[in-house]
């Protein structure tokens, strides 16, 4: 799962029982992820994420929204799931190119169905979540890097292997003016700057992986993000913040994800399994945030 949205900042513990393999071998002495080329990494970056022929993949995730106020117990508030649409598309040698669209909702934290408002135990005021739904600008993937917009990053995975078992961990903080501003938004709005450090570990097989037939490899991630309050809690500059954290894998067959959030996505996007782009361009939550909702009525203090 890539969130400035979610997904970029869309894991870090290696809950190896999830994981989906088809091979048990331990590598052949010397064939290892730490003695790639620069072409190697790239291609096992490429075959580990999404796809080294055009194709789209899907990732299902799920977990939980936690609360965190100082001196209080962590409270988990709220449930996630979500898909993440990946368009792969190669596009010559060595170069791919990635488009992602990502869905998802809030749910009650003991049964994972969908709710639209919920109390918020920090506060006591009924608040309405504001499902997340996103989509990037293409990315493009070459020797050079991860280009993104006019910004190419390097490729420089953080490969950690253990027998039969190799986890990517990638990680991204920032802080960034905040688009719902205090001015505006004094209840829903965190302060001027909106903080987020995220982590996500991919764990896949090494033999796999290395495999030079194969084109995609299964994958588990673990997902953890740090981020301040997310502006529908209504907890304004209350101290405190959120945590995300999932768990998901990868789908080259969309049938193997709960009927639940296949059925979540086609309801709020009718074209997004029917359509290679369900909509074009980018999408912000943030920004639908802002199109779709009022500033909230004042109400009394924090307590």
């Amino acid at each position: 799962m890539t969130i400035l949205n979610r997904r970029t900042i869309l894991g870090a513990a290696a809950g190896l029982p999830f994981l989906a393999t088809t091979t048990n071998a331990a590598p052949a002495a010397g064939n290892t992820i730490s003695a790639l080329t620069r072409s190697e990494t790239l291609q096992a970056y490429v075959k580990l994420l999404g796809d080294l022929e055009s194709r789209t993949v899907y990732t299902w995730f799920s977990g939980h929204l936690w609360g965190v106020v100082p001196d209080k117990t962590p409270i988990q508030l709220v449930s996630i799931e979500g898909l993440a649409k990946n368009v792969w598309r190669a596009e010559g040698d060595q170069v791919f190119t990635q488009r992602s669209f990502d869905i998802g909702f809030f749910g009650d934290p003991n049964t994972g169905e969908a709710i639209d408002e919920f109390v918020n135990p920090f506060s006591g005021e009924t608040v309405r979540p504001y499902h997340f739904m996103y989509g990037l600008s293409p990315r493009r993937y070459s020797e050079a890097g991860v280009q993104t917009g006019k910004v190419t990053t390097p490729i420089n995975p953080h490969w950690v292997e253990s027998g039969n078992q190799v986890w990517m961990d990638e990680s991204f903080v920032a802080s960034v003016p905040n688009p719902i501003g205090p001015a505006k938004w004094p209840r829903e709005s965190a302060g001027d700057t909106f903080h987020l450090g995220s982590t996500i570990t991919y764990v896949t097989n090494t033999c796999e992986l290395l495999d030079k037939n194969r084109t995609s490899v299964p994958y588990t991630l673990f997902w953890s993000s740090i981020n301040s309050w997310e502006p529908w809690l209504l907890m304004g500059s209350a101290p405190g913040h959120v945590m995300w954290r999932g768990t998901g894998r990868k789908l080259l067959d969309i049938a193997e994800a709960p009927a639940r959030i296949r059925n979540y996505a086609r309801s709020v996007e009718p074209d997004y399994f029917d359509k290679e782009f369900p909509w074009e361009g980018s999408r912000s939550t943030w920004l639908g945030f802002i199109d779709e909702r009022n500033p909230a009525p004042a109400k009394r203090e924090f307590d």
